[in-house]
């Protein structure tokens, strides 16, 4: 019996910039929660109806872009298409 490979110990380091405030802190966020809160900053998507990161993404092919030096992986949620850089940046489209 084999483990599950999700997106739970999968983090990306956000640097506080929100609003064009940039904050002091730097701190390593769960991936997921990192997708959830651009979707619902540039969206009107109301994050409970974001289902777990893996059902919109291959978790394993997300991990090897997370730990690449380049590169993206885009992906639908909902209605729009999300696209995490290698760098942890998320867009959404």
């Amino acid at each position: 019996m084999g483990t599950v490979d999700t997106d739970a110990d999968l983090y990306v380091v956000r640097d506080g910039d929100r609003g064009g405030e940039r904050s002091e802190w730097v701190q390593p966020t769960p991936v997921e929660q990192t997708v959830t809160d651009a979707l619902t900053e540039a969206t009107d998507v109301d994050p409970a109806a974001v289902n777990r990161l893996h059902s919109y993404v291959d978790p394993g092919d997300l991990r090897a872009v997370l730990r690449a030096t380049g590169g993206t992986i885009t992906f639908p949620v909902e209605d729009y298409e999300v696209t995490v850089h290698s760098n942890g940046r998320v867009t959404v489209r």
